[in-house]
């Protein structure tokens, strides 16, 4: 994979999900298999946000991530 700053948001909090726990886990570790094949990848989880509620609730996580990215 290139080695560029990649950052993947996850929601914290899965209740929204109508899915076994077991399926909310295999996401996370997704995430983290995406994040561990870049050089500069982050994994960043959004404590307060859902998958229904990440971008009206954790806007300030996603701008502060794009602009770490655009740091580099």
């Amino acid at each position: 994979m290139p080695d560029v700053p990649v950052v993947v948001l996850s929601a914290g909090i899965r209740s929204d999900m109508d899915v076994e726990a077991v399926v909310k886990d295999s996401l996370l570790l997704a995430h983290q298999h995406m994040v561990s094949r870049f050089p500069q990848g982050r994994l960043v989880i959004a404590e307060n946000g859902s998958h229904t509620t990440l971008l009206s609730y954790e806007s300030e996580l996603i701008v502060d991530s794009i602009k770490s990215i655009l740091r580099h």
